[in-house]
């Protein structure tokens, strides 16, 4: 299976291997890829479970029985040791996802009869908790006081981490801005962008205190400063701190079907300026959208996301949820007065 694998990676990433669409495989799918063979490698040395592909040239129920005895067991010895290893249900889901990819193409594209994994390598899918700020939150980072409050290098993760809260891209297409995405009209400035991950075109008109960041930074070569994503949600973490953000949320996930608690590597349960990264600014614009009313299909339209996106699906009910909160303050208030009366 490795050899076949290193194969399938390599078809990969020179363009032979296409997606279904005929758009060569991205090169973060292909890291993916290269990480599942990691492991897969790490599993073969460190239990001596030779990774074979049953071959047969029946095809006979006999056979095909033999090839689901075969992907049961494998399955159940490499989650096995990917739950021992203290993998969650997510990454384990990945692993599974992957391997079936391998599999399809082994069958389809390599000549492989195989059978009897259909449906084998899948995981119940988990909704991961949507970490976004609230309207309170951005009008806190937006007040000129806190941001005086701050020194050079945080004030600059401010800038861009509100610009991109105003605008909804990922930190790959914001970093890829440059004023050539700037268009300008006789009433409004707008960013133009085509996302890098989907190919997706948005026109999004930009707020006023997304062009008073554009004029701080209009001397420099770059858009606005960009550090690694890694510095830069590392210096999220430290605004989420400054802005007082520190009380405890905790971060859950599922891990062989059961909701345990994550630690930081220091064993402490996390804080919502923890959970800072650079993923919160495209979730707090969708939210901020979706909460203030927008229409789903405009915000879909900003964000990039597909009609039937389960992604997109998640801010909906997270919006909802909110919307439902204030909902019921109103009315319970209403009721309050009317049994004073």
């Amino acid at each position: 299976m490795l050899a076949e694998m290193k194969k399938f990676i390599a078809q990969s990433l020179n363009g032979k291997r296409r997606m279904p669409g005929g758009a060569r495989v991205k090169s973060s799918t292909v890291l993916n890829y290269t990480g599942v063979l990691n492991v897969l490698e790490r599993f073969q040395a460190e239990t001596g479970d030779e990774l074979l592909i049953p071959l047969s040239g029946r095809d006979n129920s006999r056979e095909h029985k033999r090839h689901i005895a075969h992907w049961t067991q494998f399955r159940h010895r490499f989650t096995v040791y990917l739950y021992k290893c203290g993998y969650k249900d997510v990454y384990v889901g990945l692993q599974l996802k992957v391997i079936r990819t391998l599999l399809n193409w082994l069958k389809k594209h390599r000549g492989y009869n195989l059978k009897g994994y259909d449906g084998m390598f899948t995981m119940p899918s988990e909704n991961l908790p949507v970490v976004a700020l609230n309207t309170e939150q951005l009008q806190q980072l937006l007040d000129p006081g806190f941001r005086d409050g701050l020194n050079k290098v945080m004030k600059e993760t401010l800038d861009l981490f509100l610009f991109g809260c105003a605008t909804g891209l990922r930190y790959s297409d914001l970093e890829a801005l440059s004023n050539r995405n700037i268009v300008r009209s006789k009433d409004a400035v707008y960013l133009t962008n085509t996302s890098q991950k989907t190919q997706t075109e948005t026109r999004i008109k930009l707020p006023d205190f997304a062009l008073v960041t554009l004029k701080r930074y209009k001397s420099s070569k770059q858009l606005l400063p960009y550090p690694s994503k890694s510095e830069f949600n590392h210096r999220l973490k430290e605004l989420g701190v400054a802005a007082g953000w520190t009380s405890i949320v905790g971060k859950y996930r599922m891990r062989d079907g059961k909701r345990v608690e994550v630690k930081t590597t220091q064993g402490k349960s996390y804080r919502f300026c923890d959970l800072l990264t650079s993923h919160v600014m495209r979730k707090t614009t969708i939210t901020t959208l979706l909460m203030a009313g927008v229409p789903e299909h405009a915000v879909r339209r900003i964000s990039g996301h597909a009609p039937n996106s389960k992604e997109f699906f998640r801010y909906v009910q997270y919006s909802q949820r909110y919307m439902d909160e204030y909902t019921d303050k109103v009315f319970d208030g209403l009721a309050g007065k009317a049994k004073q009366k």
